[in-house]
């Protein structure tokens, strides 16, 4: 199902390349990623993906990177995602950096942060507890 995705804010700011990922959470954590191609692809004038329409499947955990930074501060988001029936987007779990500080939803989040040191471990390890040790 195609499902549209804002990646950048404002590309003339962005700090870092947004991207959308399938996450495979029986793989190593550093190997847990495929990243998606846009299929209908959404560029800025200087070239950045501010968006696009990816096909996502219902039920399989993404993680997604946007970028929301300003000319003064940055701002990067890491949501893992899960796609309902209805075409939504749901939110599992994110970490949000504000001017390089972080903070979590759902709190639990960060003791899989501290444990990886990484963003897209953390949500790994996140997934890993909550929907695979059932």
């Amino acid at each position: 199902m195609l499902v549209k995705v804002n990646l950048v804010y404002n590309p003339k700011a962005a700090r870092v390349k947004g991207f959308v990922a399938r996450l495979y959470p029986d793989r190593d954590p550093e190997d847990s990623l495929d990243f998606l191609k846009a299929a209908i692809p959404q560029f800025s004038k200087n070239g950045v993906l501010v968006a696009g329409e990816f096909d996502l499947e219902v039920g399989v955990p993404y993680i997604i990177r946007s970028d929301d930074s300003s000319h003064r501060n940055s701002r990067q988001r890491y949501d893992l995602v899960v796609l309902r029936e209805d075409g939504k987007l749901e939110t599992v779990a994110s970490i949000f950096y504000d001017n390089n500080t972080p903070s979590f939803n759902p709190p639990e989040v960060k003791y899989h942060y501290a444990r990886h040191g990484k963003p897209i471990q953390a949500l790994w390890g996140y997934w890993q507890e909550k929907f695979l040790s059932k």
